[in-house]
């Protein structure tokens, strides 16, 4: 078996492990992402891999599984309703940065320095002592 097969084997035995998409399956075979990707396209075409779903986002990925089968068809684009909505949202977590998970950790794109100061006024501990304090 020369390095190519084993290669294609490798990415096919993380593949066995479960499904995933192509980057969990270049970490689980230890190996780059566009080699996982070539292997994993190598291996739909011989029927030995197929896509189980699509992920959203922009661009949607591929998640794919071990076995013959038929492909997940492909999402079409997003209509313009979705994407106002989707814009609407990210606008409005930017306003109200306690509706994210992050909490107080926010950068604005405009307030970006005053909140990143903010956030490590309150993460930072104030050990320090002025010199004045100490005289």
């Amino acid at each position: 078996m020369n390095k190519f097969e084993s290669k294609i084997e490798d990415v096919y035995a993380a593949l066995l492990r479960g499904e995933g998409s192509a980057g969990q399956v270049a970490a689980r075979a230890k190996t780059s992402a566009s080699t996982a990707i070539k292997n994993l396209n190598r291996l739909q075409k011989s029927g030995r891999a197929h896509i189980v779903r699509w992920e959203s986002g922009p661009p949607p990925s591929r998640i794919w599984i071990a076995g013959g089968g038929a492909d997940a068809v492909k999402p079409g684009p997003m209509t313009e309703e979705e994407t106002r909505r989707r814009h609407t949202e990210m606008q409005r977590e930017r306003r109200n940065p306690d509706s994210t998970e992050s909490g107080d950790r926010v950068a604005y794109m405009s307030k970006a320095r005053t909140y990143a100061f903010i956030e490590r006024v309150r993460t930072v501990p104030q050990s320090w002592c002025s010199p004045l304090e100490v005289a």
